[in-house]
């Protein structure tokens, strides 16, 4: 079973999870940046496609980490968006994965909680979520990016993906699944949302 927690506070005891559990000494193999399907989303052009929401996976020995901003209604900062942590009850890549760009580690060991401390540290779990004039809740793309740009600043990762794909090159564009057709894909480029960091 899947472990959830809501990254809401600056420290990982204040967010309910045990300084403990075992899941923070795991190492971190690689970090992919996942694009998979959340269902239909009705504020698009097409009411009766499903987009891709994107995350962060750490992969560790074990099991896998994601770690995702989703536009639920943060109780600290009164905006939509809250940084969520999730211990995946699978390993390896989820079915409802269209799009995966893996990055490798680079340098010295990495643990889970090594990337929780630079997410405190750097703010990235207070994001307020782009909202559009149809009322949805936008900005994941901008979210990943820039976790990925931290990793890769402090040289946890490479500044390539494994397929040689930089971020600016695989997260502009957006992934649709047509639910009449779940077979059918169609990829188009559009300008990352940008939410803001508070």
């Amino acid at each position: 079973m899947s472990i959830e927690y809501e990254l809401i506070k600056d420290d990982v005891t204040a967010n309910n999870i045990a300084a403990n559990a075992p899941f923070l000494q795991k190492e971190v193999i690689k970090s992919h940046a996942d694009g998979f399907t959340l269902g239909p989303s009705m504020d698009e052009d097409k009411p009766n496609t499903s987009k891709i929401h994107w995350a962060i996976i750490l992969d560790t020995p074990r099991e896998n980490i994601r770690l995702s901003m989703e536009s639920r209604l943060n109780e600290r900062t009164g905006k939509h968006g809250v940084l969520v942590l999730k211990v995946l009850a699978y390993f390896g890549i989820s079915r409802n994965v269209f799009h995966r760009q893996t990055f490798s580690r680079k340098g010295s060991t990495v643990k889970v909680q090594d990337i929780l401390d630079l997410v405190f540290a750097q703010g990235w779990h207070k994001y307020k979520m782009l909202t559009t004039s149809n009322g949805a809740k936008k900005g994941c793309r901008h979210h990943t990016q820039t976790m990925l740009a931290g990793f890769q600043s402090r040289n946890w990762i490479e500044s390539r993906s494994d397929t040689s794909k930089s971020v600016e090159e695989f997260l502009p564009f957006v992934y649709t699944r047509y639910t009449d057709d779940s077979r059918k894909l169609s990829i188009e480029k559009r300008p990352i949302d940008i939410g803001s960091f508070l």
